[in-house]
């Protein structure tokens, strides 16, 4: 028997025949043309990108990385350093790729850490502790000054954070 009969029979004994007789399909070359290439470097259009950076939108944050010519950087979406000017911008699809260019992280937005462990992202984690925190019911036992003290940070900038990112205030 050859391949195509093996694989029927193989089908039928199996019972994925349902009484239907012929022979099967036999496997097609793979027509490597139209098939969509996965790991092929993402298209990024700089006049999009810059746009996207100048509004420092935290939905593109991770989604491309932005190289500076004139400092030799490269920086987050989401950096809070001032943006500079269009003819020095270079756009990157990955951290990687910026680095392989030749430039190095920046140290205020930090580009090569993990998402959420750079220290503009402190913000958003404070916010979120603090709100967890309350929510469980911390101020039933101890004052906002306490729990701003065991996070680390002050009670005026805990409540700052939190009116900030979800819009209510950290005493209630």
């Amino acid at each position: 028997m050859y391949g195509s009969q093996v694989s029927a029979t193989l089908w039928q004994n199996l019972g994925g025949g349902f009484g239907v007789t012929g022979c099967f399909h036999v496997r097609k070359r793979l027509d490597l043309t139209s098939r969509i290439c996965y790991n092929s470097p993402m298209k990024l259009d700089p006049d999009v990108c810059y746009q996207a950076a100048l509004a420092r939108d935290p939905r593109f944050d991770g989604i491309f990385f932005i190289g500076v010519a004139s400092t030799g950087i490269y920086c987050r979406t989401v950096c809070t350093a001032r943006m500079p000017r269009r003819e020095n911008c270079s756009f990157f699809p990955s951290a990687a790729a910026a680095e392989r260019a030749g430039f190095r992280p920046c140290l205020l937005c930090r580009p090569e850490l993990a998402p959420g462990n750079a220290r503009v992202d402190a913000v958003g984690r404070w916010a979120a502790a603090g709100l967890s925190r309350i929510e469980d019911g911390a101020l039933a036992e101890r004052s906002l000054q306490k729990l701003s003290e065991e996070m680390g940070i002050s009670d005026r900038h805990l409540r700052r954070v939190v009116q900030a990112k979800f819009g209510r205030p950290a005493h209630h």
